[in-house]
């Protein structure tokens, strides 16, 4: 799905990459704090460090001043983590959106229903949209210098 025209005007800004991960990383812990203990060990810590090598590798790839062409490679290279990452993290997303009976469940203290909603995952694919084309276009940008 291609980035909306809203967040392909933002490569402007020398930090959009930086601030869409940390909204990224912020909006994955905190599905993360809502789902179901049961999946911790067995996809959450996963799904969270995805979203945190994101948000790292961006940051890291914004932090490089490329004066030559190796520390342009290093640059680079971040990115390409990044958005390598990010696959990940949409696979991991794919995976919670097979499952979603089982991402809600039933507070033993109060009756109510609790866990992560389709509107809340669907977000995070949004974000996952947003950085990617911001992070391609970044590359784009980097590589034609």
């Amino acid at each position: 799905m291609p980035a909306p025209k809203s967040v392909l005007r933002e490569e402007k800004r020398p930090f959009a990459p930086v601030d869409t991960a940390n909204r990224l990383f912020r909006k994955v812990l905190q599905i993360s704090m809502k789902m179901p203990k049961r999946y911790t060990y067995l996809v959450l810590q996963e799904f969270l460090n995805h979203a945190r090598q994101v948000r790292d590798n961006a940051k890291m790839g914004n932090s490089v001043f490329a004066t030559n062409d190796h520390e342009k490679q290093i640059r680079i290279d971040y990115w390409i983590r990044a958005r390598a990452e990010l696959q990940a993290l949409a696979s991991g997303l794919d995976d919670f959106l097979e499952m979603p009976d089982t991402l809600t469940y039933k507070d033993s203290a109060t009756g109510k229903t609790k866990g992560v909603t389709l509107n809340e995952l669907g977000e995070i694919a949004d974000l996952i949209n947003q950085e990617t084309a911001l992070i391609t276009k970044q590359l784009e940008i980097e590589r034609s210098k």
